[in-house]
């Protein structure tokens, strides 16, 4: 079989003794509304090889456990515990491994259109099908721990366009119009007074970028920068602080919590402990 020019590609990796098929294998698809649709899966499987084949949109992998040998395009790749793999549109390519426990996310038109609205497809393909770069393998663990949490849809929308910048922002080409940070006072304002009017509420990042007329990506940057915390960490802290008041107020703790936009009594409860380290019934009983 012919290979590339080792000049021109990353050496690759040591070839590996045919891979006997599927012995023992589970997997969990997963889609969350504020994702667009995007599918995410959580699989495990032993001594499996899947036959070379391609995708529409993107495989953006991070390997929980075990290793996956691959084959992208003609060069083979190993991507051991904790990396991260990224299959671009339309390549053809292989994948397996003895034993792997996995998280892949592909994410839709839709959902990279929110995310990077002015860069165009082919400028997020990615050289590499093994991600090196430490901050963007930490975004996208953090995206799929996310997914794995009983967490807000707001924070899980926040890990997901984090991940996403970080692994697109790192290794790839991103239009500047998407990384601008003009009118950030005013719109970082608009978001604000938006949180506070709608605090009891459901709130998303698109509901919020949208308010301000940015992208998401633009948008998380932008909050950021001004506040100091992502939207989503501003949002539970807006909300503590709210329920805070309507407790010391005389309210009780149930109708506390859904006024201060929690989704019940026991979220508010994981939220104060998060934030303040205590519950809201110790916080009423301080006197």
């Amino acid at each position: 079989m012919m290979f590339p020019d080792p000049k021109r590609q990353r050496p690759a990796a040591p070839s590996f003794p045919p891979i006997r098929f599927d012995q023992a294998a589970s997997s969990t698809l997963r889609r969350f509304d504020e994702l667009c649709d995007s599918d995410i899966i959580h699989a495990h499987f032993r001594q499996r090889s899947f036959a070379p084949h391609t995708h529409d949109t993107w495989t953006i992998g991070w390997v929980e456990q075990g290793a996956n040998r691959f084959r992208r395009g003609r060069t083979e790749w190993v991507a051991g515990p904790g990396t991260v793999c990224v299959v671009n549109p339309g390549e053809v390519h292989t994948g397996g491994g003895e034993a792997m426990t996995y998280w892949n996310l592909m994410p839709s038109d839709a959902l990279l259109a929110r995310v990077f609205p002015h860069t165009a497809h082919e400028q997020l393909f990615l050289r590499d099908a093994v991600v090196a770069d430490a901050a963007a393998v930490a975004a996208i663990r953090r995206l799929f721990s996310s997914c794995a949490s009983a967490g807000t849809a707001l924070a899980r929308e926040q890990a997901v366009v984090d991940g996403l910048a970080g692994l697109f922002m790192r290794c790839a080409r991103i239009a500047a119009a998407d990384i601008r940070r003009d009118n950030m006072p005013s719109a970082a304002r608009m978001a604000q007074e938006f949180i506070e009017a709608h605090l009891d509420q459901s709130l998303s990042l698109a509901t919020l970028a949208g308010a301000t007329g940015l992208s998401l990506f633009h948008f998380c940057r932008v909050f950021e920068a001004a506040h100091g915390m992502p939207p989503a960490a501003y949002v539970r802290n807006r909300r503590v602080h709210r329920a805070r008041q309507l407790i010391g107020a005389g309210a009780a703790l149930a109708d506390a919590a859904v006024r201060a936009g929690f989704a019940d009594q026991p979220h508010m409860t994981r939220q104060f402990r998060a934030v303040l380290g205590i519950t809201p019934a110790q916080w009423r009983a301080r006197g």
